[in-house]
Protein backbone atom coordinates (compact mmCIF):
# COMPACT_ATOMS: atom_id res chain seq x y z
CA UNK A 1 0.00 0.00 0.00
CA UNK A 2 2.81 2.39 0.89
CA UNK A 3 4.67 1.58 -2.34
CA UNK A 4 1.51 2.24 -4.32
CA UNK A 5 1.16 5.73 -2.77
CA UNK A 6 4.81 6.47 -3.47
CA UNK A 7 4.36 5.48 -7.12
CA UNK A 8 1.21 7.59 -7.39
CA UNK A 9 3.04 10.56 -5.86
CA UNK A 10 5.90 10.13 -8.30
CA UNK A 11 3.50 9.94 -11.24
CA UNK A 12 1.66 13.07 -10.15
CA UNK A 13 4.99 14.87 -9.71
CA UNK A 14 6.14 13.71 -13.13
CA UNK A 15 2.93 14.92 -14.77
CA UNK A 16 3.18 18.32 -13.07
CA UNK A 17 6.85 18.60 -14.04
CA UNK A 18 6.19 17.73 -17.69
CA UNK A 19 3.28 20.21 -17.86
CA UNK A 20 5.48 22.97 -16.42
CA UNK A 21 8.26 22.04 -18.83
CA UNK A 22 5.86 22.18 -21.80
CA UNK A 23 4.64 25.62 -20.72
CA UNK A 24 8.23 26.78 -20.38
CA UNK A 25 9.02 25.56 -23.91
CA UNK A 26 5.93 27.37 -25.25
CA UNK A 27 7.02 30.59 -23.54
CA UNK A 28 10.57 30.18 -24.83
CA UNK A 29 9.21 29.60 -28.34
CA UNK A 30 7.11 32.79 -28.15
CA UNK A 31 10.10 34.74 -26.78
CA UNK A 32 12.30 33.37 -29.56
CA UNK A 33 9.68 34.38 -32.13
CA UNK A 34 9.59 37.90 -30.63
CA UNK A 35 13.39 38.14 -30.81
CA UNK A 36 13.41 36.98 -34.44
CA UNK A 37 10.63 39.37 -35.48
CA UNK A 38 12.20 42.33 -33.71
CA UNK A 39 15.66 41.42 -35.01
CA UNK A 40 14.45 41.26 -38.60
CA UNK A 41 12.60 44.56 -38.29
CA UNK A 42 15.62 46.20 -36.66
CA UNK A 43 17.84 44.97 -39.51
CA UNK A 44 15.38 46.36 -42.07
CA UNK A 45 15.14 49.69 -40.23
CA UNK A 46 18.93 49.99 -40.23
CA UNK A 47 19.17 49.03 -43.90
CA UNK A 48 16.64 51.70 -44.91
CA UNK A 49 18.40 54.32 -42.78
CA UNK A 50 21.72 53.46 -44.45
CA UNK A 51 20.07 53.73 -47.87
CA UNK A 52 18.67 57.16 -46.99
CA UNK A 53 22.14 58.46 -46.16
CA UNK A 54 23.79 56.77 -49.14
CA UNK A 55 21.31 58.22 -51.63
CA UNK A 56 21.41 61.60 -49.91
CA UNK A 57 25.17 61.72 -50.41
CA UNK A 58 24.61 60.99 -54.10
CA UNK A 59 22.11 63.85 -54.38
CA UNK A 60 19.00 61.66 -54.84
CA UNK A 61 16.41 63.53 -52.80
CA UNK A 62 13.50 61.37 -53.97
CA UNK A 63 15.35 58.22 -52.82
CA UNK A 64 15.92 59.75 -49.40
CA UNK A 65 12.16 60.25 -49.18
CA UNK A 66 11.32 56.74 -50.45
CA UNK A 67 13.73 54.96 -48.09
CA UNK A 68 12.71 57.28 -45.27
CA UNK A 69 9.08 56.27 -45.63
CA UNK A 70 10.05 52.58 -45.57
CA UNK A 71 12.20 53.14 -42.50
CA UNK A 72 9.36 54.96 -40.75
CA UNK A 73 7.05 51.97 -41.32
CA UNK A 74 9.65 49.61 -39.83
CA UNK A 75 10.29 51.85 -36.82
CA UNK A 76 6.57 52.24 -36.13
CA UNK A 77 6.18 48.45 -36.30
CA UNK A 78 9.12 47.97 -33.95
CA UNK A 79 7.73 50.43 -31.45
CA UNK A 80 4.37 48.60 -31.48
CA UNK A 81 6.07 45.21 -31.02
CA UNK A 82 8.22 46.42 -28.14
CA UNK A 83 5.31 48.14 -26.39
CA UNK A 84 3.11 45.06 -26.88
CA UNK A 85 5.74 42.83 -25.27
CA UNK A 86 6.14 44.83 -22.08
CA UNK A 87 9.58 44.58 -20.53
CA UNK A 88 11.51 43.22 -23.49
CA UNK A 89 13.29 45.74 -25.63
CA UNK A 90 11.88 48.73 -23.77
CA UNK A 91 15.39 50.10 -23.32
CA UNK A 92 15.43 50.70 -27.09
CA UNK A 93 12.28 52.84 -27.11
CA UNK A 94 14.03 56.22 -26.71
CA UNK A 95 16.34 55.41 -29.62
CA UNK A 96 13.46 54.14 -31.76
CA UNK A 97 11.46 57.28 -31.05
CA UNK A 98 14.44 59.46 -32.00
CA UNK A 99 14.90 57.40 -35.17
CA UNK A 100 11.24 57.94 -36.01
CA UNK A 101 11.44 61.70 -35.38
CA UNK A 102 14.60 62.11 -37.46
CA UNK A 103 13.17 59.91 -40.24
CA UNK A 104 10.04 62.05 -40.42
CA UNK A 105 12.20 65.17 -40.51
CA UNK A 106 14.27 63.72 -43.37
CA UNK A 107 11.13 62.88 -45.36
CA UNK A 108 9.59 66.31 -44.72
CA UNK A 109 12.78 68.13 -45.75
CA UNK A 110 13.23 65.88 -48.78
CA UNK A 111 9.67 66.46 -49.94
CA UNK A 112 10.30 70.19 -49.62
CA UNK A 113 13.38 69.79 -51.84
CA UNK A 114 15.91 70.59 -49.12
CA UNK A 115 18.50 67.87 -49.74
CA UNK A 116 21.08 69.19 -47.28
CA UNK A 117 18.58 69.30 -44.40
CA UNK A 118 17.14 65.92 -45.42
CA UNK A 119 20.62 64.39 -45.37
CA UNK A 120 21.36 65.86 -41.95
CA UNK A 121 18.14 64.35 -40.58
CA UNK A 122 18.86 61.04 -42.35
CA UNK A 123 22.28 60.87 -40.67
CA UNK A 124 20.64 61.48 -37.31
CA UNK A 125 18.09 58.75 -38.03
CA UNK A 126 20.91 56.37 -38.96
CA UNK A 127 22.76 57.15 -35.73
CA UNK A 128 19.70 56.41 -33.58
CA UNK A 129 18.76 53.35 -35.68
CA UNK A 130 22.21 51.86 -35.01
CA UNK A 131 21.89 52.48 -31.29
CA UNK A 132 18.35 51.07 -31.20
CA UNK A 133 19.31 47.98 -33.16
CA UNK A 134 22.25 47.34 -30.84
CA UNK A 135 19.90 47.33 -27.85
CA UNK A 136 17.31 45.11 -29.60
CA UNK A 137 19.65 42.54 -31.13
CA UNK A 138 23.27 42.90 -30.09
CA UNK A 139 25.76 40.99 -32.22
Amino acid sequence: MMIRRMIQGLLVGLILFSTTLARGEETALKDNQFVQTVGQRADEMLSEAESMVEHGREGHTEEVVAHGKKMIREVEGLIKEVKRKKGEGEAALPQLEQTLKAGKDAVREGEAGHLSDALTAAREALHHARLGREVLSPR
